[in-house]
């Protein structure tokens, strides 16, 4: 399967807890069964774009508020995951 986590932040952001720790395992879980998983979050707080951790690309999005949720975002991650969706198809977004 394909699939694409929608994380607020990540472990690479400085506030981590347990919904950092529990998208990390999905991610790579799901990553090590085979499946082609993908993680979109918020901007790196270093100014990353794209990453790999644990053998799965991590998409930080430029322009958004690090960590955090905001109307910005909302609309950056849409367009985003419209676009991508649109060029290889997701089976499912979590």
């Amino acid at each position: 399967m394909r699939l694409l986590i929608l994380a607020r932040s990540t472990l690479e952001h400085p506030q981590k807890g347990g919904m950092e720790v529990h998208a990390a395992q999905v991610a790579s879980g799901l990553a090590a069964r085979g499946h082609t998983v993908e993680v979109l979050t918020t901007s790196h707080p270093g100014g990353v774009i794209d990453r790999v951790i644990d053998g799965v690309p991590h998409h930080f999005l430029p322009g958004t508020k690090s960590g955090a949720y905001s109307p910005e975002g909302w609309a950056m991650s849409r367009a985003w995951t419209t676009a991508r969706h649109a060029r290889v198809p997701y089976d499912a977004m979590l």
